[in-house]
């Protein structure tokens, strides 16, 4: 597994962070908690090139991922970025979408 890319939270006590195994472009994000330590239990998954923009009180960031394997047919698998919201210690099924062009495929 190798780190992909790091977002502390504005304060510093948050860091979402992302991982890519093997080489891969599907990529996952975890978060921890920078003074205690452990990860919080949510693994994000179905990324690609994302981002994270964290709220300033904590309580979550933005970021973008594809649809759920199965949920579209196998030649859009790596299309159709949609913006998510989520918040911390949450499961990512509970995630808000926010934004997606649905119309267009990238």
């Amino acid at each position: 597994m190798a780190l992909w890319g790091w977002q502390p939270s504005r304060d510093g006590r948050l860091l979402a962070y992302i991982t890519a195994a093997s080489g891969s472009d599907q990529l996952e994000i975890r978060v921890r908690d920078v003074e205690k330590k452990p990860d919080y239990d949510e693994v994000l998954r179905w990324c690609r090139f994302t981002f994270i923009a964290w709220k300033d009180d904590n309580s979550g960031f933005f970021y973008n991922r594809y649809p759920e394997p199965g949920s579209v047919p196998p030649e859009d698998a790596q299309a159709y970025s949609r913006l998510y919201w989520h918040q911390v210690g949450t499961s990512q099924a509970d995630d808000t979408l926010i934004y997606e062009r649905p119309m267009q495929r990238n």
